[in-house]
């Protein structure tokens, strides 16, 4: 049985621009977090709210100008 071609590695530049937008958005679960539970709401909650502000969605919509490495555009079939 023939082995698997090896997956394509990702570029420098590439995996430092993942890492950054790791990093913020685990910072901002964490500051969202501490925040909710602040306001005696579950931890979860400011979590959850982290990932819907940095969101594609979000992030488009209120930072049109982003660069395309935070939103990339993805066409829709």
């Amino acid at each position: 049985m023939p082995l698997a071609a090896p997956a394509p590695t990702i570029g420098h530049h590439a995996l430092l621009v993942f890492l950054l937008q790791v990093a913020f958005l685990l910072l901002l679960a964490l500051v969202l977090g501490r925040l909710a539970m602040r306001f005696s709401l579950p931890a979860v909650t400011g979590e959850l709210l982290a990932g819907v502000l940095v969101g594609p969605s979000s992030c488009s919509r209120y930072c049109p100008t982003s660069p395309a490495g935070c939103c990339p555009n993805r066409q829709r079939r």
